[in-house]
């Protein structure tokens, strides 16, 4: 998942707290540490112990509105059947009911490929019978304006569980939440004095798209979208951590005696 302008300052600005700290501790950062930033499969924070160089490994989101843990899935207009894009890791109970929303959307999600197809240049409409949907940017900026991605948005109720498992994957145990603090996640491993995310969730269903590239053939702007299905906190429900990672002096406090 990528994270957007706002993500990276925030996560720039608690690595320049921890930075400010992390020599009063038994800790070291990770070797050529900046954030993760763009990456899907690797935490936004490593610490390294001193002692056995073990990972600590957390997770940092710029306020309780952030997306949080997820994936993407395909369609394929030929079966009628969505299933996960590759590397799209969920529960299998949750998934099922990600699908069951899908399967509301065929209707339109059909409609807005044979709108696609009768749009794009021959040789991308060869290609366009599902998800991943291959079009120019002009097609994509259409779709937008002709509404057609509206009705293919939905949500699934879940719980915080969605999340413990999808950073779990990660090795992750704990995560900053911009304006409410640090939490752990499935396990507190460190035992610091922190609270528990517990919370309702829903997964977001939307179709997204990823930036756009020059197909030499066309001369113009072509990206690949599919349906995104993207964790978000009720944060109305959330309460804050008495702890925060971009507070000064409060990295110190949690991580000065760990070893």
């Amino acid at each position: 998942m990528s994270v957007g302008k706002e993500g990276l300052e925030y996560e720039q600005k608690v690595l320049s707290v921890v930075v400010e700290q992390i020599h009063n501790t038994n800790l070291k950062l990770k070797p050529a540490t900046s954030t993760a930033g763009f990456s899907a499969h690797e935490p936004d924070l490593v610490l390294i112990s001193k002692a056995n160089n073990k990972p600590i490994n957390i997770e940092i989101k710029k306020d309780k509105e952030a997306q949080m843990g997820g994936g993407s899935f395909n369609y394929d207009s030929n079966s009628g059947k969505f299933f996960p894009a590759e590397g799209t890791e969920i529960d299998p109970e949750i998934q099922s009911k990600i699908i069951d929303v899908l399967q509301t959307k065929k209707k339109s999600i059909d409609n807005l490929l044979d709108y696609a197809k009768n749009k794009n240049p021959i040789m991308l409409a060869e290609k366009t019978n599902g998800f991943p949907l291959n079009a120019t940017k002009k097609v994509w900026e259409e779709l937008t304006t002709q509404r057609f991605l509206v009705p293919l948005n939905g949500k699934v109720a879940v719980d915080t569980a969605f999340l413990y498992k999808h950073y779990r994957k990660k090795n992750c145990y704990y995560i900053q939440i911009g304006g409410s603090g640090l939490y752990y996640l499935d396990s507190n491993p460190l035992n610091l004095p922190i609270p528990q995310l517990r919370i309702n969730m829903n997964v977001e269903l939307r179709l997204g798209r990823g930036g756009s590239r020059m197909n030499v053939k066309l001369q113009e702007q072509v990206a690949s979208g599919n349906m995104r299905a993207q964790g978000r906190l009720n944060g109305k429900m959330l309460v804050a951590s008495p702890m925060s990672l971009d507070i000064p002096g409060h990295f110190e406090k949690l991580f000065g005696t760990v070893n």
